[in-house]
């Protein structure tokens, strides 16, 4: 009966290393690729939608479209501090 040596175990001297990789790295890396494929798409849409949809320019509709992204990102934050003030 031949006993095999085992070698030492590289993955338990690695590990911290890998995770923090993972985590860290590979986490904010993905992040920014999703991001930025996101985008990507979004102004492929936006770029040949134009032929597909058409919107008057009026000054409603610029003012709409300009002004609503701001009111929606004031509504999530005041909700999220409301929320906040209730937890406390």
């Amino acid at each position: 009966m031949k006993m095999s040596k085992k070698k030492p175990n590289q993955d338990h001297y690695e590990y911290p290393i890998k995770a923090m990789l993972k985590t860290q790295f590979f986490g904010q890396t993905g992040f920014i690729v999703k991001v930025l494929v996101l985008s990507a798409v979004l102004s492929i849409l936006i770029k040949y939608s134009d032929a597909v949809v058409k919107i008057a320019a009026t000054p409603v509709n610029v003012l709409t479209l300009v002004l609503l992204p701001t009111g929606m990102m004031a509504i999530a934050l005041l909700w999220r501090a409301w929320q906040q003030q209730q937890q406390i």
